[in-house]
């Protein structure tokens, strides 16, 4: 039987952040993280898809990677955990 891994929802954040941000330094500072946990955290995540998510600029040259990822998908699934993990709120009424 093979071992199927899924995304954290830690790197879920951190891909959504970049997406926010489209800069590795602003979206590291917005997940309260250094950029290179961030970077790490991305790479962890490219290695459980299997594919490239974001293109970055490496060691002063343009590579395959830049700071967005290609969808709005992992944003959309990070926003709805968030909506889901907030207590109900009160209505107000008496």
């Amino acid at each position: 039987m093979q071992t199927i891994y899924l995304p954290t929802l830690k790197q879920l954040r951190h891909l959504v952040a970049l997406a926010d941000n489209r800069h590795f330094g602003k979206a590291a500072k917005a997940c309260l993280v250094t950029q290179s946990t961030l970077s790490a955290s991305l790479k962890e995540l490219e290695d459980v898809l299997q594919a490239p998510l974001v293109d970055a600029p490496t060691g002063g040259s343009r590579s395959r990677r830049s700071a967005r990822p290609p969808s709005s998908a992992p944003a959309g699934c990070w926003r709805t955990r968030r909506r889901w993990s907030r207590p109900p709120r009160a209505s107000g009424r008496r």
